[in-house]
């Protein structure tokens, strides 16, 4: 995304610094996941963290949704839709996974 925000900008009809917000957000968010996956013992708060940030996340990308459907082309609504139902979903599913995955 980050690489491509200027052609997505046009495509979903968003400002390009929102663009590039969401590509470093999503940037971050793997990195972070990543590493956590990576570690032979995850903390419970990092995990706990991971579950909130997506939670919040989802919710972030629902607004905006929400805020700017109308200048949003489809493409880029449907984009923040998706996007937040799969965040919601990860963090539902290690909400649920929580002590296996940080025992």
């Amino acid at each position: 995304m980050l690489l491509a925000r200027t052609a997505l900008s046009r495509w979903y009809q968003l400002p390009v610094t929102l663009i590039g917000l969401l590509g470093a957000v999503n940037l971050g968010y793997a990195s972070g996941s990543f590493m956590l996956a990576r570690a032979r013992r995850r903390p419970r708060w990092a995990l706990l963290t991971l579950v909130a940030a997506n939670a919040g996340w989802a919710a972030v990308c629902l607004l905006l949704a929400l805020t700017l459907h109308r200048q949003a082309s489809r493409l880029g609504t449907t984009h923040l839709v998706v996007e937040a139902g799969f965040v919601a979903t990860l963090a539902a599913i290690e909400w649920r996974q929580r002590r296996i995955l940080a025992p």
